[in-house]
């Protein structure tokens, strides 16, 4: 049975790295640039090989199939929803920001 601290056993380690981030920016002096590098390059691939050996198989396959349908479909539907776009995106970018659905880290 999936409980609340499952669930914040998984999302606060995330939600921690951006906590470090912010203090580190704000009262430790480092930049902003060095911060995201760091997140980016060091601490979110240690999350996720660790959350990837820690997973069970099935349910890592389950996920991924349904993260590539989810995407596939709002890939098929970028294409066609191009055109109200008025020329300002090509369909390829398009196609890319709709499928792609991992963009938690820009915000960082």
């Amino acid at each position: 049975m999936i409980t609340v601290s499952y669930f914040l056993g998984k999302l606060l380690p995330a939600y921690c790295y951006i906590a470090l981030g912010f203090v580190a920016r704000r009262w430790g002096g480092f930049s902003q640039a060095w911060v995201a590098k760091s997140l980016f390059f060091v601490l979110v691939p240690l999350l996720v090989f660790k959350a990837s050996l820690t997973s069970q198989i099935e349910s890592f396959l389950f996920l991924a199939s349904l993260s590539f349908a989810v995407s596939l479909t709002m890939s098929v539907c970028a294409k066609y929803l191009a055109p109200y776009f008025g020329g300002t995106l090509k369909v390829g970018v398009l196609q890319c920001m709709y499928g792609y659905f991992n963009l938690g880290w820009f915000g960082i």
